[in-house]
């Protein structure tokens, strides 16, 4: 499984707006393209794509900008992922008219076990778990432990 450049700007634009979340201010796209690094108009591509999923909310204007629709605690990873890559997983076709017997065996001792567990782990993934990890990241970056 490989995460597209969408997903991961997805992931890190959700994240952000739940570090900041807490404040229930609005965050303007371009301040979210400055801190990701990443360029305003893309950026805008990934937020439509969140805004029609019910993801965030947007207001226009030049107080406006971006927020959580709803808690980061009630939004998982799966739902972020599944909005910017709808094939996330799909499973190609098998190839002729008929799946061969090896086809079949790969498919079901492999990849719908795989597929399964991927799930099971992103349904389990909370946002509020990223923003909480970034918050302990940035808390311990300033101190020096000794041992």
């Amino acid at each position: 499984m490989k995460i597209s450049a969408r997903g991961q700007q997805a992931l890190a634009t959700m994240a952000y707006l739940a570090i900041q979340h807490e404040e229930q201010k609005l965050i303007a796209g371009p301040a979210i393209a400055d801190f990701l690094g990443v360029s305003k108009i893309y950026l805008e591509q990934t937020l439509a794509l969140l805004k029609r999923a019910y993801l965030v909310s947007a207001i226009k204007g030049a107080q406006g900008g971006y927020r959580l629709s709803r808690n980061a605690r009630k939004i998982t990873v799966a739902e972020i992922l599944l909005v910017a890559e709808p094939g996330l997983f799909d499973m190609p076709p098998p190839p002729g008219p008929e799946i061969p017997a090896l086809l079949h065996v790969l498919d079901d001792q492999i990849y719908q076990p795989l597929d399964r567990s991927v799930r099971s782990l992103l349904k389990g993934m909370l946002l509020q778990d990223l923003a909480d990890a970034y918050g302990r990241l940035k808390t311990d970056a300033g101190f020096m432990f000794y041992i």
